[in-house]
């Protein structure tokens, strides 16, 4: 019988010198709130401890759109061989945690991405880490700590089973991305 454990996968895909590149290509980005979307109010808000976020440009989602794509099969192959239970994935969205801020707890199960042309809600969450000098900002998965380190890309399912948090940045500023498979 699987645990919940052992549909969470980490792996590193970018290496050092690939995650500089990417954080200087991204240095002068123009950063926004982050927005949550609450489905029984069918409106969004954001909290002030919020992070900020933005979409990368073309170079910046290639680069990680690539690593995702790797990441996405590796998992696959562990999980489900042969079960094709993703066949695509949203464009990765960057989020930037400076001092003081947070993500809150939740979980994927999101539907208005999916509100235009592409249908469907997430299956696997994807996230990656792009640099590692900040304190804070540990990641918590169904309230265990995830370690993952800069270049890793961490995969879970996106259901209500995996509700996950990022702890409050002490220092630094950290820098990931997100994407949702589907």
């Amino acid at each position: 019988m699987a645990l919940v454990e052992d549909y969470i996968y980490c792996k590193n895909y970018i290496n050092n010198d690939e995650c500089k590149h990417l954080l200087n290509l991204i240095k002068n980005y123009k950063w926004e709130k982050h927005v949550w979307y609450t489905p029984t109010k069918d409106q969004t808000h954001h909290e002030e401890k919020d992070c900020e976020v933005c979409m990368p440009a073309p170079e910046v989602k290639d680069i990680l759109s690539d690593r995702i794509t790797l990441s996405l099969e590796d998992y696959t192959k562990k999980i489900k061989p042969k079960s094709g239970i993703v066949s695509k994935f949203t464009f990765p969205r960057l989020n930037k945690y400076s001092i003081g801020q947070t993500m809150r707890e939740h979980v994927d199960h999101i539907h208005h991405m999916f509100d235009g042309k592409e249908k469907g809600i997430p299956i696997l969450s994807v996230v990656g880490l792009l640099n590692d000098k900040f304190k804070g900002g540990e990641f918590y998965l169904n309230n265990k700590l995830i370690e993952f380190n800069k270049g890793d890309i961490l995969i879970f399912p996106s259901c209500f089973l995996y509700s996950h948090v990022v702890k409050e940045i002490t220092k630094g500023k950290r820098f990931s991305y997100v994407s949702w498979a589907y």
